[in-house]
C-alpha cells in the first residue's frame, strides 16, 4: 500500500458545494475532479495534500457521506452548461482507503458517473472490492485506472 498505514478516525460530513471540481493544474488542467475524503490513511511520504490548510489531522479522514446525491444532483440539473468528459478521482487522496464506508461512497459516486456514460480515472495504492470489478466489467470502455 502506499507509507505508513495506520488505522484513522473516519468523521462523517456533509459536502458543501459543488461536487465536482474543474483542475487548474497540469495535465489535469480543464477537466473535472472529485475526491471522496479529506485526507488519507496511507500516508505517504511524497503526498502534497497534506500540507494544505484545510487538510485533517494525521490519523484522521473526513468521508463526505452525502457526495454521491450531491453528485447525482449535479450531474442531472438541466441547468449543467458543461458535461464532465473525463472525472478524476483522488487528486488529494485515495478513493479505495480500506474502510467499508469510504469504498460505499466510492462506488455510488463512480456508479453514478458511469451510468450517465461519463468515464473515470483513478490512482491508487488502495484495495479494489469485488462489487468495483463487476461494474467496471459493465463499462470497461469508461475505466482508466492506474496502481501506484
Amino acid at each position: 500500500m502506499g507509507g505508513d498505514f495506520q488505522p484513522v478516525l473516519i468523521v462523517p460530513k456533509e459536502k458543501r458545494g459543488p461536487v465536482l471540481k474543474r483542475c487548474t493544474f497540469g495535465c489535469l488542467r480543464g477537466l473535472h475532479a472529485l475526491n471522496v475524503t479529506n485526507g488519507c490513511s496511507h500516508y505517504c511520504v511524497y503526498c502534497y495534500a497534506r500540507g494544505y490548510s484545510q487538510a485533517p489531522p494525521k490519523g484522521v479522514v473526513e468521508l463526505y457521506v452525502n457526495l454521491p446525491s450531491l453528485l447525482v444532483r449535479e450531474l442531472d440539473n438541466p441547468r449543467r452548461r458543461v458535461r464532465p468528459q473525463l472525472v478524476v478521482f483522488n487528486t488529494a487522496t485515495d478513493c479505495f482507503q480500506p474502510h467499508p464506508s469510504i469504498q460505499k461512497v466510492t462506488f455510488r459516486a463512480m456508479e453514478a458517473l458511469l451510468q450517465r456514460g461519463i468515464p473515470i480515472s483513478f490512482l491508487t495504492k488502495g484495495e479494489i472490492g469485488e462489487e468495483f470489478f463487476d461494474l467496471f466489467k459493465e463499462k470497461r470502455g469508461l475505466i482508466r485506472t492506474q496502481i501506484g
